[in-house]
């Protein structure tokens, strides 16, 4: 889906809703605002007449409940393009895969990054030359980055440090995108360098782009694909299961997340 377009489609419903207005001047002529100039047939110009209590009333009522009722419809189209994600997100290999980090309390991880854990094993168990990017910087109340947390957990269950990149400075979803990005091509130019090195005859320039996956929780997905579209990756999007308990919470708090990450232009 075509996020640009949607939302380009929704502020021509919200801002043109003046457009819905109109009947209500057949039955209200008088509704415009005193002071509002109109030219005459004749080329001059007149004073359009007050409008009366109970017409400006009703423009009230009617600007509201039309505002409403296009945030509304804003609303539950990004919350249907999240779910949309969720759902297509699929599970072909790819050669890496950014693992975004979530909260850690001191050093324990979250019931959400150990779900997102979980599903990276599973991933890495199922394509073991696909090379994980472990996102996720040191925030409030976290003893060590969510990078390392996620390293020590992945590490404890199996999965060889030759699988394993770190990403520890990034602090939200558009640096965890940007950042891993510059250690997967540093990592693309240390193998290519390497290849160089040892002379190897099949070895040739890449002419192909690197295949990445974003794993993140379910609802999170969409927002993260469209962000990494914007650093001219074309993602594999890949969904962990979120809390079920916070289920709720967490996909209505995404909605006004991806409408703001829009309105600032980091979609």
């Amino acid at each position: 889906m075509d996020f640009g377009r949607c939302c380009n489609f929704m502020s021509a419903l919200l801002w043109g809703n003046c457009a819905v207005f109109r009947p209500v001047d057949f039955i209200c002529p008088d509704m415009a605002d005193n002071g509002n100039i109109f030219r005459t047939p004749g080329g001059g110009t007149a004073l359009l007449p007050p409008a009366s209590p109970v017409c400006a009333s009703v423009a009230g009522v009617v600007s509201t409940a039309t505002f409403c009722t296009a945030c509304l419809v804003i609303f539950v189209a990004v919350e249907l393009l999240i779910g949309w994600s969720a759902v297509t997100s699929t599970r072909r290999a790819a050669e890496y895969v950014i693992v975004l980090g979530a909260k850690v309390r001191g050093s324990e991880l979250s019931n959400s990054l150990k779900k997102r854990l979980d599903k990276a094993l599973e991933y890495a168990e199922n394509n073991p030359n696909t090379v994980l990017v472990l996102s996720g910087g040191k925030g409030e109340g976290e003893d060590i980055s969510e990078a390392e947390a996620m390293y020590d957990y992945l590490q404890y269950n199996g999965i060889p440090e030759s699988q394993l990149l770190l990403e520890e400075q990034s602090v939200n979803t558009v640096q965890n995108i940007v950042f891993s990005k510059k250690v997967i091509d540093y990592q693309e130019k240390y193998k290519a360098m390497e290849a160089r090195e040892s002379l190897l005859d099949s070895y040739k320039e890449r002419s192909d782009s690197v295949k990445i996956a974003v794993l993140t929780s379910n609802y999170h997905v969409f927002r993260a694909e469209a962000i990494a579209r914007r650093q001219e990756i074309e993602p594999v999007g890949v969904a962990a299961a979120c809390d079920p308990v916070l289920a709720v919470h967490l996909w209505l708090r995404e909605a006004f997340a991806v409408l703001k990450d829009k309105f600032m232009g980091r979609l």
